[in-house]
């Protein structure tokens, strides 16, 4: 791999550990780890995609479609899991063209005022996705291995429980109704494990992704701002005809930078915002036709969680497009009129181009934005409504 910027060796290192990356000519570990970590990495779509197939089958034989025991949340998780990690893994060489793009961007601001313009960014990003992975890390511990060491304890240590203690998960649904334990029991939790920290590898994983690409583009449409405003009209013909051949050439890579991030991104986002939708539907009428406390609470946290994701993927699809506004506003100030026809020729092309904003968007529906966001709480509202009716009138 050639020289990586700061920010963009810790964000591939992020990616390595959530299994979003993986590149042969990028390992340091020795051959036989390596080639473990390659045909998991290949193997792992479709890993999710067996997981989704048995839980489908498993909810389906289940009294009540696992709504009421909190084993139906597992299924929208599932899917989320096959879609995003299918995705990446299918658009990996893009994925990794698009991170050295930014990476060479990056390397080449390196003039004081580009540097800080990043590190402003940067250091509150790095701060946001540390508390992201803590919370992650919490609930894993907190949903997956703290149940099953109390249940150890419980049993073997005091001899007080009567049957196993431990919150559902992926597999939990072919568990039988007098669960005891036995070789089967621990042969299901081994499989939740895994599912549970992959689902959770994986949800970390695209938010990682989503932020640290979308804020990185962010910086460098930030950057071609201030470029612009820093014009200098004053010096003579010849260096303002190289000023602009310059900023004319940083606004087309802008624009195929935008390009590879909807190719990139697109697709999964166009996924996120139907399914944000439908699963807070799922999740808010759940919580309000059960009485269980554990199944209440599991069903908050993935309300919650839902919401968050969504709110965080639209608002930073937001300040992209916004950013882009600013942009078409700067070129509009410049003084054209003081310029050659070169010039103006030049900046009357940037500006017809700047006039739509740069969005993450999917063949131009699903734009990630705030709009998009209160169209999904709407859909999310009319089918819980919807819900609401169908059982009232049952």
């Amino acid at each position: 791999m050639s020289e990586l910027h700061a920010d963009i060796a810790k964000y591939v290192t992020l990616m390595k550990s959530t299994r979003y990356w993986y590149f042969p000519e990028d390992s340091t570990s020795s051959p036989a780890v390596d080639m473990l970590r390659r045909y998991y990495y290949h193997a792992r779509p479709f890993l999710f995609f067996i997981t989704l197939i048995v839980n489908a089958y498993g909810i389906y034989n289940t009294e009540g479609m696992g709504v009421l025991d909190g084993n139906l949340l597992f299924i929208p998780l599932s899917l989320l899991s096959v879609v995003t990690t299918s995705t990446i893994y299918f658009n990996r060489a893009q994925h990794r063209k698009l991170t050295m793009l930014l990476n060479q961007r990056f390397l080449n601001n390196n003039e004081p005022w580009m540097v800080e313009i990043q590190t402003k960014y940067t250091s509150t990003m790095w701060k946001f996705l540390k508390i992201v992975i803590v919370y992650q890390r919490f609930c894993a511990a907190t949903y997956i291995v703290v149940p099953f060491i109390v249940d150890t304890i419980l049993h073997y240590v005091f001899n007080y429980l009567d049957a196993p203690f431990f919150f559902p998960l992926t597999f939990s649904v072919f568990l039988p109704r007098h669960i005891t334990w036995d070789v089967n029991y621990y042969a299901i939790m081994f499989l939740d494990a895994w599912a549970g920290f992959e689902i959770i590898a994986n949800l970390q994983g695209f938010i990682i992704c989503y932020t640290v690409i979308t804020l990185f583009s962010l910086i460098e449409i930030q950057i071609f701002k201030e470029k612009i405003k820093s014009l200098d009209f004053e010096v003579s013909m010849e260096n303002r005809q190289q000023q602009f051949q310059m900023i004319v050439q940083w606004h087309n890579d802008i624009i195929g930078l935008n390009l590879d991030l909807k190719d990139f991104l697109g697709p999964t986002c166009a996924f996120q915002s139907l399914f944000t939708s439908l699963v807070l539907t799922l999740t808010v009428f759940t919580t309000t036709v059960t009485t269980s406390i554990p199944v209440i609470l599991a069903y908050s946290c993935g309300c919650f969680f839902y919401f968050s994701a969504g709110l965080l993927y639209c608002s930073l699809g937001q300040l992209l497009e916004n950013e882009s506004s600013e942009v078409f506003d700067a070129l509009c100030n410049l003084p054209w009129y003081r310029s050659g026809s070169d010039v103006r020729k030049n900046l009357n092309m940037m500006i017809r181009q700047s006039h739509n904003p740069l969005i993450i968007d999917f063949h131009g529906h699903y734009k990630m934005n705030l709009e998009n966001f209160m169209q999904i709480l709407k859909s999310a509202y009319s089918y819980f409504t919807l819900l609401q009716s169908m059982t009232s009138s049952g």
